[in-house]
């Protein structure tokens, strides 16, 4: 799970107002449906709560602070997708590689479609890129217009 951690059993759920790991640390998890994924511990630092799947970028200087990102976020800004909501000021583990969920923006038009931020909310689309840097994640179904909402993805890591 997390080298030379020794305290309660983590999970990607857990979110704290206090530090539960060290800064920076990462964390492997098995999930049952999903296999393996990796998350970084990461602390919602907006004034208001995180939805379930939105991106969020590190805010400058830190690699533990994040805010909702920001249209056109490259891969390397991105410090995690959120799989649970968070409220405002918690440390919680955000999804940096695996399958997972993200909040999508418009439809997605295939299976395998490239994901990347579209707008300062934090969700994710598979409209034109301008950098290859941009994309974030691979989608594993299409969704139509009426079913706009959580998606299931590969998150491809930053």
């Amino acid at each position: 799970m997390l080298a030379g951690y020794t305290g309660p059993t983590m999970v990607p759920s857990t979110t704290d107002a206090a530090a539960f790991a060290p800064e920076g640390a990462l964390m492997e998890y098995l999930h049952p449906d999903y296999g393996v994924q990796i998350y970084r511990m990461l602390r919602n630092h907006s004034a208001s709560a995180l939805a379930v799947g939105v991106a969020v970028d590190f805010e400058a200087d830190s690699q533990v602070d994040v805010e909702l990102a920001a249209a056109a976020s490259l891969r390397t800004d991105v410090g995690g997708i959120t799989q649970n909501a968070v409220p405002a000021g918690y440390y919680f583990w955000g999804l940096v590689r695996g399958k997972g969920q993200i909040k999508a923006d418009g439809a997605i038009a295939a299976a395998g479609a490239q994901l990347r931020v579209t707008n300062a909310a934090g969700t994710l689309d598979d409209t034109a890129f301008t950098h290859a840097a941009e994309l974030i994640a691979r989608s594993l179904a299409a969704i139509g217009t009426g079913a706009v909402g959580l998606a299931e993805v590969f998150v491809l890591g930053g």
